[in-house]
This record gives structure tokens, sequence and C-alpha cells, in this order.
């Protein structure tokens, strides 16, 4: 199978026939004829991607596939700052390491994502010594692989966008990462001593001298002699870099072995991740072990008592050696009648290796190989590194370290945060050195506190106060007003949220301002608490909202609805009306002097009487800027009509206009258009009077009546005429 990246390929075909047919990826067949029988070579370039066949009729067939690849691959090794930021290396990591690394490739549109991707950490034979799954997020290729301790290349291994899986090597050199490497040494006298019948300790000190590998696992084994037994207290260890560690083991000798006897031992030790060995070699002797024994102790002092060995001469003198594996190495030296010490000033569950040896006059000696002897335990001193972490508005994450004075052996740890309405006491096992508290309310004062405990008692306890994050607010801003400035601008003030709902320090405010035609968004710091808000649309409805923001997040929001408007506008002016027909009329009439605001529309009021509110009321919608007409149809003839209008605005309806009589005549056919405006006071009634005798003098002529009247009416069929 061929991939998109194979640029060429070479094969060849063995057989003892004398065709070879070559099938291609599109079916389409390519004969050809070997040589003597035997072989033929085919080469090609720029292959199609897909399966390539090669067939024979009969018989048997063997080929070999020679591909020219390009597919660059590059890969980038990343370690972790003292931020915990990785950052790519300019060294190659360590062998036995897991480490992460980025790669790129310019190919990376002609690898199929969603299929699994591959990087294969090979040997010169192509054996797979290790791989790891490549995941790909914005372009970027990354994974992390335990790395193998011998030289390797690279080789890509998925399917291309076709479908077709490829394994191309990407790198035509060996690649070698460091080897760990480490050192050891032989703790106190370079010559071992051995009590027969009694366990000898023996102690090594083994250190990593290079960073890496993180974990340098090491295993030790012991070469003795005949009657000598090797006893591990654990012969596997691990080191991280740059550090020694104490590796103890004892040798128990029987009976067979005799004073003075002198052995070679041989202690190897492997490393795990190269399986390199390190050899050392030491003498060992065999010596009369004296009786040796703590009469008492406390948590500052040990009292020994020994017994004079039995060995040819007198004793002429004791000396104890003491280890305190702090680097410090002390002997003191006792005369002959000496067979007890006080040893004072030590700290509770102190370490001390103690050795002792007799001196006789016949230059004799009796050697004890050192025991381990620790004080009593006590209550621990404070944790250590306590610290704590906070990830969420309601929960902490406490950690902290061992006690720098542990006292002995710690049993378990108290942990408890108490604060405004909570309380827990957790208590841990000396596995866990952190826990997680959850429950908690947002921006409230917390303490942490922990203390260890030995078989003694409770130590020390050790605090620390902290905070939980900010939460959003839970009210809103208070306390909301406003002054109207003028028909395009206002002044807000407010309050904060109340304390106990802020969660957190107010940081900002946000004003929206929506006056219907636009909307304007406000930014204010955390203390801001008052704005002036211009260029509204001139006596508009305005919607303000409010809401404060923390850390957090933001809070609820208030909303007011703030309306523009001096008050209700005045009459509408200059109402006339003009006869369209016997049932219709058309009006007209100004805008108010006075429109305090904008208006929303128009009340016509129109009936028989002169009570015309109590009649017909039609809503007209506002069409134009200044002046409005207005068809009412459906109207009786032969009658008087009232009609009045009134505007409206955001603060109501105001002022009715002066009211217009009209006379619906029953024939229109040779009246000219009349528009009448008549006032309803007193004095212009007598006018009316005078005009009603005119008009009965036409009916006498024409015995017809026409009448002008003031109605209000709700039309059912209202025309709009627009200006």
């Amino acid at each position: 199978i061929i991939s998109v990246f194979v640029t060429s390929f070479s094969t060849l075909v063995k057989t003892s026939q004398p065709m070879v047919t070559i099938t291609k990826p599109d079916g389409t067949l390519e004969t050809l004829t070997t040589i003597g029988n035997s072989f033929v070579i085919y080469e090609t370039s720029n292959p199609q991607a897909g399966e390539w066949r090669a067939c024979v009729s009969s018989g048997t067939i063997e080929q070999s596939v020679s591909l020219t690849v390009e597919l660059d691959f590059s890969v980038e090794y990343v370690k972790e700052d003292v931020m915990g930021q990785l950052l790519p290396s300019t060294e190659l990591p360590f062998a036995c390491d897991r480490s992460r690394f980025t790669a790129s490739t310019s190919k990376l549109s002609q690898i199929s994502l969603n299929d699994t991707l591959y990087l294969d950490f090979v040997d010169n034979d192509r054996n797979i010594l290790q791989y790891t799954e490549i995941t790909e997020c914005e372009g970027i290729l990354s994974g992390s692989v335990i790395l193998p301790s011998t030289p390797l290349q690279y080789q890509l291994r998925g399917y291309d966008i076709e479908g077709n899986p490829f394994s191309h090597l990407v790198s035509d050199f060996l690649i070698t990462f460091e080897y760990p490497d480490f050192q050891i040494s032989l703790i106190g006298s370079p010559m071992v001593v051995v009590n027969p019948g009694k366990q000898s300790l023996v102690r090594m000190f083994i250190q990593n001298t290079k960073e890496g590998p993180k974990n340098l696992v090491v295993s030790a084994t012991v070469t003795t002699t005949v009657g000598i037994d090797v006893e591990f207290v654990d012969n596997v260890v691990s080191l991280i870099p740059q550090t020694e560690v104490e590796l103890s083991f004892y040798l128990i000798a029987n009976n067979s072995v005799i004073e003075g006897q002198m052995f070679n031992l041989s202690f190897v030790v492997t490393d795990e991740c190269t399986n390199v060995s390190t050899y050392m070699s030491f003498q060992a002797i065999v010596k009369t072990p004296i009786e040796f024994n703590v009469a008492d102790k406390t948590s500052n002092s040990l009292l020994f008592e020994w017994i004079p060995p039995n060995i040819p001469g007198n004793i002429t003198s004791y000396t104890l050696s003491l280890d305190f594996v702090n680097g410090t190495i002390t002997t003191i030296v006792f005369d002959e009648s000496t067979i007890s010490h006080l040893l004072e000033g030590l700290v509770p569950y102190q370490l001390v290796y103690v050795g002792i040896t007799a001196q006789t006059d016949y230059n004799e000696t009796a050697i004890n190989a050192p025991i381990p002897i620790r004080t009593e335990e006590s209550e621990p001193g404070q944790v250590s590194s306590l610290y704590v972490f906070v990830p969420s508005a309601d929960s902490s994450i406490i950690t902290w370290s061992e006690p720098e004075k542990p006292n002995g052996i710690i049993q378990y740890y108290e942990i408890m945060v108490r604060g405004k309405d909570y309380s827990e006491l957790i208590i841990l096992n000396t596995s866990t050195l952190s826990h997680t508290f959850t429950g908690l309310e947002d921006f409230v004062r917390y303490e942490a506190i922990v203390r260890a405990a030995t078989s003694v008692g409770e130590g020390e306890i050790n605090s620390i106060i902290f905070y939980t994050l900010e939460g959003a607010p839970v009210s809103p801003p208070q306390d909301v007003e406003y002054i109207i400035w003028s028909s395009t601008s206002i002044f807000i003030t407010w309050s904060h949220p109340p304390l106990e709902s802020r969660r957190g320090f107010i940081s900002a405010y946000t004003l929206n301002v929506n006056d219907r035609i636009q909307e304007k968004i406000y930014e204010f710091s955390g203390i801001t608490t008052q704005t002036n808000v211009t260029g509204l649309t001139e006596y508009s409805r305005v919607n303000v909202t409010i809401s404060a923001h923390t850390s957090g997040g933001v809070g609820p929001n208030v909303t007011i609805e703030i309306v523009i408007v001096t008050g209700v506008p005045s009459a509408p002016r200059e109402l006339a009306g003009e006869i369209s027909n016997d049932t219709s009329v058309y009006l007209s009439w100004n805008f108010p002097e006075e429109p305090n605001g904008v208006l929303s529309s128009f009340h016509l009021f129109y009936g028989k009487t002169e009570s015309t509110t109590t009649e017909m009321d039609v809503i007209v919608p506002v069409t134009g800027n200044s002046y409005q007409k207005f068809a009412v149809h459906d109207l009786e003839s032969e009658e008087e009509y009232y009609f009045k209008v009134a505007a409206s605005n955001y603060a109501g309806m105001g002022e009715n206009s002066t009211e217009l009589v009209i006379v619906i005549p029953a024939d229109t056919s040779e009246i000219n258009p009349l528009l009448i405006v008549l006032p309803t006071t007193l004095g212009i009634l007598f006018i009316v009077i005078i005009v009603f005798a005119i008009l009965l003098v036409i009916w006498f002529r024409r015995r017809k009546d026409t009448t002008v009247s003031t109605k209000t009416k709700r039309s059912s069929n209202v025309q709009i005429i627009w200006s």
C-alpha cells in the first residue's frame, strides 16, 4: 500500500514465470517481462496512492519494495519551569524519563486526524522500542512517552487523507538520550565488622549524580563467602535527581567463621533503566562481640550499659562510636572501669548508630558492629509548607508537608476549616498531604488548621487565614434615582449592593441606556455611583439598566423606566372640516403648540350632541410632523355632528381642541365645499341661529335641509388621509 507521501518506489519481483502483471490502485494493468524467467524490477515516480499488486499466472512470487518518502517531521521536547509552564528544552531529556514533546510537519493537511496517529521509537532494524499516541490541537501535535535507553529513530504511523495506512521513518540518524549515572560509597569504617551469631549492619550511600531521570531505580546484590548470609532491608531504591539515599543490609555469620577471619564482599548496584551494573568491593572481619544494651531511654536521652568481653588480656579502654546520621560522628573513650554511659541532649525519635570497641593490654579487641537506636517519640512539631489553594468560590484545597520535627512516626493528621457558619474537621492517614473542602461561601474569611500526631499525641497546630474567591453579587445596585435635565439628558444616581450580598469587591458597574431609538452602554469603576447621560432622543421613554461586577462575575441588574416629558400636550389647533359627500367629511388640524414630548396618537371624539366624549372615540395614528388629516365615513345625512380632537404623549392625553360643528347635507351636488370653524360659546350660538334661519330659506327653495353639527361617533369605516 502506497501512501500520499511516497514520491517514488521500486519493487524487485522474483518469479519463475515469464510475465508479471502489475495492478495499479485505479485498476489499470501493466504487464512486465521477467529477465531470464527469474526477476523483474518495476520503478515509478509520483505513484498513485493506494494498493498495488504484482501477480503471476502460477507458481510463487517474492517482492521487496524500496520507497522514497517526503514527510518532514520535527520533534521538540519540553520541560516544566519553576512556575509549572512547559517550555522548549534545548537539551535532550534523559533515557527512562517520561518526557513531553511537541511536533510539527508541513504535511499535516495530508494526514488523517480522524484516525489514531502514533510516533514510534525504532532501532536500526525498525523494531519498535516504544511508541506513543499523538494528539492534535489547533494544528499543534503533542504527546508524552517514557524514552528508551538505546539509540533510536523516529517513525510516524497512521493513515493519510485517502485512508491509506502508512509507517514512514522521519529521521535518518540515530538519536541517543543521556543515560543516568550514580555513585556508591560505604558509610562508616572502611572495614566491615561481622559478629558471629548476630546481625551486622552495613550501610551504603547511593547517589544520583545527574539531573535525570526523574526516578532512577537501582537494585543491589552482595556476593559473600561461605558462612556469611545477606539480608537486605530493601534492595531496590528509587532516587530523584541529584540526591542520595541510604541502602542497608545485614551480614549474618554462622558458627563456622572464626575470630579474626577476613573476607571480601562484592556489592553490585544495577540501574534498571540501562541495565548497567556498578561494582564495589570491600573487606569484612569477624570479631568477638561485646554484650551491649540500652538500659533506659527517653525522648532526649539514651542510657547504654555493657559487659566486659572475654578476650585475652586485661581491658584497658572502651571506645564508643556514635553516628548521628546528620553527618556528625563522635567517639568517646572510657577507662576499663566504665561500663555505662548516659547520652543526653538528643531530640525525640533521634536515630543514632552506636558501636563499641574494647581494647586489651595484649592489643586484642572486641568490636560490635554499629546498631541503630532511637530515642522515644514525642508530640510532633508544626506541619510545614501549609498552603491554601482556592480553585473556586465555594471550595479550597489545603496542602502541607510533614513536620520538620516529626519527633516520631506520624500516625495521622487533623485538618480543620472554620469560618462563617462553617466548621469541618477531617482526620487523614499519613499517605495524604492534602484535602479539598467544599460547601464554602463566596468571599468569606476562613481559617485552616492542621496538626500532626504521633503515638504520644497531637502536636503543635499550624494555621493560615484565607478567603474564598469572589462570587458574583446576589443583589443589584440600590436606590436608583434620576433627574431629567432636559429633553435629551438625564442624571442618574445609585448605591452599592448591600454589603452582605456583594460577595467580593465591586470592581465595575455597567449602565445600559435604551431610548428605543438608540442604545448606549457605559462602564464605570466600582467607586462610581452617579453619571450624566446625554444625547438621548428628544422626549423619549428611556430604559436604564444597572448591574454590579466583581471578579467573580456580574450580578443581577435593576431596571427603571424614565419618561422624558414635561407634561401632557396642549390642545391641537385649527380643527377644520370639509364635507366630502352626504356621509363623509375630511378633518384636519395642526399639532399642539406645546407637545411636551413625542406625540404618540390623537383621540378624535364626535357625535350628534355636544357631549361628544361619551359617544365615538377614534384613535388616530400620528402621520405628519405638524399637520394631520383624517376622514370620517358612514355619517348620517341631514344630521348635525360635533367634532373635537386631543393629542397624547408618554405623559397621557392632553386638552381637547375647540369644538367643530358640521351639518351633513342630504345632497352635495350643488353645494361648494364648506369649511366651518365654530367655537362653542354662548356668543357664537347667536351666529348659529342666524345661519340656521338662512338655511331655512334655502330649504323652502330646495325643499331640502342641510345641517352642520358636532357629535362624536365611532366610524365603522375610517380612512386615514396622509399629509
